[in-house]
């Protein structure tokens, strides 16, 4: 009995890289979505290792979701605050010329 306990092996346990990636990349990108540039390159990131880590990462399924849903509503809000920016700059440009 305890040769056959002390020959079974468990695969190592591998960490789900990617979707904790992600996870980290889209909480960055929904954080700094109000800045235009910054919070739409975090939220590209965190959706495409989100992407990528549930197709390769079945064990962080949860993280890579909670990752591309964060990512994605700091891509909506990134893009709204690029959108006015680039109105208000617009908008000042006729605002000051003669």
């Amino acid at each position: 009995m305890t040769d056959y306990i002390s020959t079974q092996h468990r695969a190592p346990a591998t960490t789900p890289l990617l979707s904790i990636l992600s996870l980290v990349s889209g909480v960055l990108g929904f954080l700094t979505g109000f800045v235009p540039v910054l919070g739409l390159a975090f939220s590209v990131v965190g959706l495409v290792l989100s992407i990528k880590g549930r197709a390769k990462e079945p064990q962080g399924n949860v993280l890579a979701i909670i990752g591309m849903t964060l990512a994605v509503i700091g891509l909506i809000a990134g893009t709204i605050v690029l959108l006015v920016t680039i109105l208000a700059i617009a908008n000042g440009a006729k605002l000051t010329s003669p």
